[in-house]
């Protein structure tokens, strides 16, 4: 995803940038919905603890940039 997405540099290219970005995003949402489907289906889940794990794990990711400032 990096890789595809930071190719594109500069001003001239920041609707490439943008466009890159937003189908990264997509693909990565649609992957996430399909193995989330496969997991309910193809697995005995304690549905409680699976939606509390997939919330925290969400509720990590968005408030990561916020706790960890970097160097």
């Amino acid at each position: 995803f990096a890789w595809r997405v930071l190719r594109f540099r500069g001003a001239r290219q920041a609707r490439q940038f943008a466009m890159a970005f937003m189908v990264g995003e997509v693909a990565k949402l649609v992957i996430m919905g399909a193995l989330f489907v496969v997991a309910l289906l193809f697995f005995d889940l304690n549905m409680k603890a699976f939606m509390i794990a997939f919330a925290m794990n969400l509720g990590v990711f968005w408030l990561a940039p916020f706790i960890y400032r970097g160097p």
